[in-house]
């Protein structure tokens, strides 16, 4: 499983909760198999990860693997993070005759490009997870607004994070800083998140701008994948802040 931010939500969650009392599973899409940065992490837990095709290629198969896997595992409640395919989760959840079934907004929208056909199918997904879930939970107002619409109540979930992981780190920050050829005493602005829409890397960047206006002195780090990230790179350009700002990709 992989290090995005619904991700590291659940993580977070599993590391904390009493698991006497809870005990994670994880369903994820077969594309991501190979991507696994907290698998090991997961089984020291006692969870387990399952994996089904991704519903964007083959509809029956995810439904055929969702369906199979909640008749077998007798799963108490069925936590969902995802926008497209999420609404079918919820509805093969209440077939199988689960009480307690989550929704989780962790957008406004899924940031995905869009066609009639898609379009079509995302209000019938939206649909489809509002009817038949029986919490509504969201990691801000316009999250819960934006998936649920005004009407609908929902618990507001902050996206906390454990701050220990962010002290006394190993490796000396002047290290890296000599790696990336940034000067000692240079202004460091950092960022890593997925290269789409949601991150607002292009306002980023014109914060950074009026940051290099006023400390000439100052670097740009950028870490991430996503259908992005050549216009981001050619924002960078356009901006003339190429050689005070370094992109980069994820390091699994």
């Amino acid at each position: 499983m992989g290090k995005g931010g619904a991700e590291t939500f659940m993580m977070n969650a599993y590391r904390n909760i009493d698991r006497s009392k809870f005990q994670f599973d994880f369903l994820i899409y077969n594309d991501f198999v190979d991507v696994k940065p907290y698998n090991a992490e997961i089984h020291e837990l006692g969870g387990h990860i399952y994996a089904v095709p991704n519903p964007k290629k083959n509809i029956v198969g995810y439904i055929k693997g969702v369906n199979a896997l909640l008749k077998e595992k007798h799963f108490d409640i069925v936590h969902n993070e995802v926008f497209f395919g999420g609404g079918l989760n919820l509805l093969l959840a209440k077939w199988a005759g689960i009480e307690k079934r989550i929704i989780h907004s962790h957008a406004t929208k899924d940031g995905k490009k869009s066609n009639l056909f898609l379009t079509t199918a995302r209000k019938i997904f939206d649909y489809l997870m509002k009817v038949n879930a029986t919490d509504y939970l969201a990691c801000s107002t316009e999250a819960g607004v934006g998936l649920y619409g005004e009407n609908q109540p929902f618990i507001f979930v902050p996206n906390g994070i454990d701050i220990d992981m962010y002290r006394n780190v190993p490796v000396k920050k002047e290290i890296i800083r000599k790696s990336l050829n940034i000067p000692k005493e240079a202004f460091v602005v950092g960022n890593i998140g997925r290269f789409e829409e949601q991150k607002n890397h292009f306002f980023l960047i014109d914060i950074f701008e009026e940051i290099v206006q006023k400390n000439p002195n100052s670097f740009l780090i950028l870490i991430g994948e996503g259908s992005l990230r050549n216009k981001i790179e050619e924002k960078v350009l356009s901006k003339k802040l190429t050689k005070k700002s370094l992109i980069f990709r994820y390091k699994r």
